[in-house]
């Protein structure tokens, strides 16, 4: 099965129209890289029982905020159909109320080719730091190699995905 038809069989019903897909590779960290961010935001993510979505707020250090709601598809450990609508404050609100398990982090953006988020998580994951990379392309994701300041690549490992990490 082709990446649309997956995305189709995972209620994704017009993939190319009103989503898109998400490559990317994730890695441990044991500490932030030795230089200045690019941005850097508060994220709080807010995964809603008993569905595939996420809603997120965004609060950005010297950048406008941003709140959004997200669904998410799992093609494979590395590729992603997503699609995304983003939220004024009322609506936010009005879905914040729903029931969901709750992940508060830090993202610090880095330059690189391409860019490098690295994740500093609070609370129950207080001191897990990870590093994650997008990519436009399959191939790109294939022969990316990762700056030498990352550890063990997790991009596999389903235990690290945000809706894991929400768990109790």
């Amino acid at each position: 099965m082709n990446e649309n038809e997956q995305s189709i069989s995972l209620g994704f019903l017009r993939p190319g129209k009103y989503g898109h897909y998400e490559r990317e590779r994730r890695w441990l960290v044991e500490k932030l890289p030795k230089m200045a961010p690019l941005r850097v935001y508060d994220i709080t993510d807010t995964y809603l029982n008993q569905s595939r979505m996420r809603l997120r707020h965004m609060q950005g250090h010297g950048v406008t905020d941003e709140r959004k709601l997200t669904k998410k598809g799992e093609l494979t450990a590395d590729t992603r159909i997503i699609t995304t609508i983003y939220l004024d404050e009322a609506e936010y609100a009005l879905l914040s109320t729903l029931a969901g398990q709750r992940i508060i982090k830090r993202r610090h953006y880095f330059a690189g080719d391409p860019e490098i988020a690295v994740d500093i998580f609070q609370g129950t994951h207080e001191g897990l730091i990870m590093a994650e990379v997008e990519f436009p392309s399959s191939k790109l994701l294939k022969s990316y190699k990762p700056p030498h300041w990352v550890g063990k690549e997790i991009t596999n490992d389903a235990a690290f995905s945000g809706g894991k990490l929400s768990r109790p």
